[in-house]
C-alpha cells in the first residue's frame, strides 16, 4: 500500500503543470470549432472559426499582450497538406493591474482562422493544437487538441452568423479615418509616424505589433496628426521591419501595415533634395509626358531666334515667368488642400474632366492659331481679341509658359517623384521651395540664351522653312488636342469629323508649296489609316487583373512573383511604357512563362486607395511600377522609363 502511494506521490511531483493544466482548462476556459459546413471561401483557401468562453475575470490575449502574457497559436499541423494557416485576430482590449498593462480579450471571443492547402489537396481530416495562455491571479497556459473535417469539393451549405460576424468585425485595411501621412527618422532607431484624420476624427486607442524587434511608442496630437513615436531595441535597424498599427474609434478599427525603410525615401537632408528637385525638372523636359507640349517648346525657341538679343532675353524671363507662377499655384493649391484634409497627388488636375476640356480646348485654338486660322476666317472682333492673346510676344510667351507647366506635370520623372514626395509630406515651406526648384529645372531651356547668348545661333537663320515648320508644330499641337479629347471618352468617330472639318479649309488657307501640300496630304491619311484601325479592330484579351490591396498580399504571401503597374489614361509617359515595354508580345510570353501575376492599379479617376498605396513608397506621382517576390516581399520599385530588359532582370532578383 505504500509503494503504491509513494508511486502516486512521485506521479503528481513530476508532472504537476500537466494536472493543473487539465483541471484550470475544464474550470475556466472552453472551446468550440466552426467549421465543416460552416466555413467561408475566401481568397485560394477558407476560414474558420475558433469559438473560446471566458470565465468571468479571465482574459487571453492579442498578439502583442502588453507587458505580459502570450499571443494564442496553432501548433502540430500537416505541412504537406496545409501551406498557410493564420490566425486573423479581433480587435482587441487594453487592461491595466497593479501597474501592468497588457492586450486581449475578455469573455466570449472568436479567431477567424485562415486556411490555404497546398495544391491537390481539398479534404482534410486533421488534428491541430491550439496554444493559448489565460490569466487572472494566476495565468494558466493550454494546448487544445482540435480536428479539422474539410471538404472543399462541397460548397458550404450554411454559413455560421457567429463566425461571418466575427469576419466581418475584423479591422479594415481601408483608410476610413486614418491615413499614412509621413515618416521621420529623428535619430538613430527613433521613428515617427504621422497619420492624418480625416473629417476630424478621433480615435479611441492604438495597438501596435512587430515581430521583428522589441520597442517602446507613445502616442501624441500634432496639429491634425496622430503621431506615434517607436524607439526600436537594436543596435542596428533591418531595412525590411514592419509594424502594424490598429487604430481604433467610435465607428471603425483599422490596421496598417507600414514599414520603417519608408522613412529613407523623405529623409534626405534638405540640401540634397532641393538639388533633387532641380536635376527632377530638367529631367521632365525629356520626358514623355511633355510630348503633348513638345511642339509648343520648340516653336517658342524657334521664335526666339528671330529677335536682338535683349528681346530674347525678355521673351525668355516671359516663358519663364510664366512656369514659375505655375509652379506657384500648384504649391498653393497643394498647402490649401493639406490644411483642409485632402490628399493629393502630383498631376491630380489630369482627374478633373473640366480641366481636361479646357486644356484640350486651349491646344485646339494654339493649334488653329499655329495653322493660321485666325487671321482668315474668323469675324474682325474675334480676330482681334486673338491678336491681343497671341501677337503679343511677352504675353504670348508668358502664356505658354502655364501651358507647358500643367500640360507636362501629369507624369512623374527620375528624381521628380522623390523631390514630390518629399514636398508633399512636409509643411507649407518645403512644398513651396522644392516646387519653385522644380520650376528653376523646368524653364532651364528658356534660362540658356539669357546666360549664353550664342547658344541660338545653333538653330538655322529664319526663311520660308520656319512657315512650314510651323504647320508642322501646328499639326502636333492638334494631335496633342484630339488625344485630350478622347481621354473625355468622346466618340471616335466625332473627333474625325473634328479633324476633317480642320483639314478641309486647310487647302484653301494657307500657301500651296510643295512641302506644306506633303504634310497635309501625310497627316490627313495618318489620321485617317489611324481612325480606321482604332474604330474597326478589336480590343485585345485583357491579361492584366484590377488591382487590389488584399489581393496582392495574398500573392506575396503565397511566394508569387507579381507586377504592379500604376497607370492612368493621361498619362502620356505610361502609354509609352505600355506601347514599347509592358504591352510588348515577348514581355507578355516571358510574363505567361515565368507565370507572373499582372495587377493593374487605374488611377485616372481619383482613387485614393491607389494614392495611399503610392504613398507606402513615397511616390505621389505616375508611372509606379513595382516588382514583388519570394525574395522581395517589399518590393522593387522600377524606373519611370521602362524597358524589357530591366523588367527581367528586377523579376529574377524577386525569385
Amino acid at each position: 500500500m505504500r509503494f503504491i502511494l509513494f508511486i502516486l506521490f512521485c506521479f503528481i511531483c513530476i508532472s504537476p503543470l500537466q494536472s493543473i493544466q487539465i483541471f484550470e482548462e475544464k474550470k475556466y476556459s472552453k472551446i468550440s470549432i466552426i467549421h465543416e459546413d460552416s466555413i467561408v471561401n475566401r481568397d485560394e483557401g477558407f476560414i474558420f472559426g475558433i469559438k473560446l468562453d471566458l470565465n468571468s475575470g479571465w482574459k487571453t490575449y492579442w498578439k502583442n499582450p502588453g507587458d505580459s502574457g502570450s499571443q494564442p497559436r496553432l501548433m502540430g499541423y500537416n505541412k504537406d497538406k496545409i501551406k498557410k494557416i493564420n490566425i486573423l485576430f479581433p480587435t482587441p482590449s487594453r487592461f491595466m493591474e497593479s501597474g501592468i498593462e497588457t492586450i486581449g480579450y475578455q469573455g466570449n471571443i472568436v479567431f477567424p482562422v485562415y486556411v490555404q492547402l497546398e495544391k491537390g489537396v481539398s479534404i482534410l481530416n486533421e488534428k491541430l493544437i491550439f496554444s493559448y495562455l489565460i490569466c487572472e491571479k494566476i495565468c494558466i497556459p493550454i494546448e487544445e487538441e482540435i480536428r479539422l473535417n474539410v471538404n472543399l469539393n462541397i460548397s458550404p451549405k450554411t454559413s455560421d452568423k457567429v463566425l461571418t460576424e466575427s469576419i466581418e468585425s475584423l479591422p479594415t485595411k481601408e483608410n476610413i479615418n486614418f491615413s499614412l501621412n509621413k515618416i521621420t527618422n529623428n535619430k538613430n532607431n527613433n521613428f515617427d509616424i504621422h497619420f492624418k484624420r480625416k473629417n476630424n476624427s478621433t480615435w479611441n486607442d492604438l495597438f501596435l505589433y512587430t515581430s521583428e524587434a522589441n520597442f517602446t511608442y507613445s502616442i501624441n496630437e500634432k496639429e491634425n496628426d496622430l503621431v506615434v513615436t517607436i524607439n526600436v531595441d537594436t543596435q542596428k535597424l533591418k531595412d525590411d521591419i514592419k509594424f502594424e498599427f490598429l487604430i481604433t474609434s467610435d465607428n471603425s478599427a483599422e490596421t496598417k501595415l507600414i514599414s520603417l525603410k519608408q522613412s529613407k525615401a523623405i529623409n534626405n537632408p534638405f540640401l540634397v533634395i532641393m538639388l533633387i528637385a532641380l536635376i527632377g525638372g530638367l529631367i521632365l523636359n525629356l520626358m514623355p509626358c511633355v510630348l503633348p507640349v513638345l511642339s509648343l517648346k520648340i516653336y517658342s525657341i524657334l521664335d526666339l531666334s528671330r529677335g536682338s538679343h535683349k528681346e530674347i532675353s525678355l521673351l525668355c524671363f516671359s516663358v519663364v515667368a510664366g512656369i514659375f507662377l505655375s509652379f506657384l499655384i500648384l504649391a498653393t493649391f497643394t498647402t490649401v488642400m493639406r490644411i483642409v484634409g485632402y490628399e493629393i497627388g502630383w498631376g491630380i488636375q489630369f482627374q478633373s474632366n473640366t480641366f481636361i476640356f479646357l486644356f484640350a480646348l486651349i491646344l485646339l485654338l494654339f493649334s488653329l492659331n499655329l495653322l493660321g486660322f485666325f487671321e482668315l476666317i474668323l469675324p474682325s472682333k474675334i480676330t482681334n481679341f486673338f491678336n491681343i492673346r497671341f501677337k503679343n510676344k511677352y504675353l504670348n510667351s508668358f502664356f505658354t509658359g502655364i501651358v507647358l507647366t500643367f500640360l507636362a506635370t501629369p507624369c512623374s520623372a527620375p528624381f521628380l517623384g522623390t523631390a514630390v514626395g518629399y514636398a508633399l509630406s512636409r509643411g507649407i515651406i518645403e512644398i513651396y521651395t522644392i516646387f519653385i526648384f522644380l520650376a528653376m529645372g523646368f524653364s532651364f531651356p528658356y534660362l540658356l540664351p539669357i546666360i549664353f547668348k550664342n547658344s541660338l545661333k545653333l538653330i538655322p537663320k529664319p526663311g520660308e522653312w520656319m512657315n512650314t515648320f510651323r504647320i508642322f508644330l501646328g499639326f502636333l499641337v492638334l494631335i496633342s488636342s484630339l488625344w485630350f479629347f478622347s481621354l473625355l471618352n468622346i466618340n471616335t468617330k466625332y473627333l474625325w469629323l473634328i479633324l476633317m472639318t480642320i483639314m478641309v479649309p486647310m487647302l484653301f488657307i494657307i500657301k500651296k508649296t510643295k512641302p506644306t501640300i506633303f504634310l497635309i496630304s501625310l497627316f490627313v491619311l495618318s489620321f485617317n489609316a489611324y481612325f480606321i484601325k482604332d474604330i474597326y479592330s478589336n480590343p485585345s484579351n485583357e491579361t492584366w487583373e484590377t488591382f487590389d490591396e488584399e489581393k496582392l498580399s495574398s500573392l506575396i504571401n503565397n511566394e508569387k512573383i507579381v507586377l504592379v503597374d500604376v497607370t492612368a489614361d493621361w498619362c502620356v509617359t505610361c502609354q509609352f511604357n505600355k506601347i514599347t515595354t509592358l504591352e510588348k508580345k515577348s514581355v507578355l510570353e516571358y510574363f505567361k512563362d515565368k507565370n507572373v501575376h499582372l495587377l493593374r492599379a487605374d488611377w485616372t479617376n481619383k482613387d485614393e486607395k491607389i494614392l495611399n498605396f503610392m504613398k507606402v513608397f513615397g511616390r505621389y506621382g505616375i508611372p509606379l511600377n513595382i516588382v514583388y517576390g519570394p525574395n522581395k516581399k517589399d518590393g522593387i520599385i522600377l524606373s519611370e522609363i521602362l524597358t524589357p530588359s530591366q523588367i527581367i532582370e528586377k523579376i529574377e532578383l524577386a525569385y
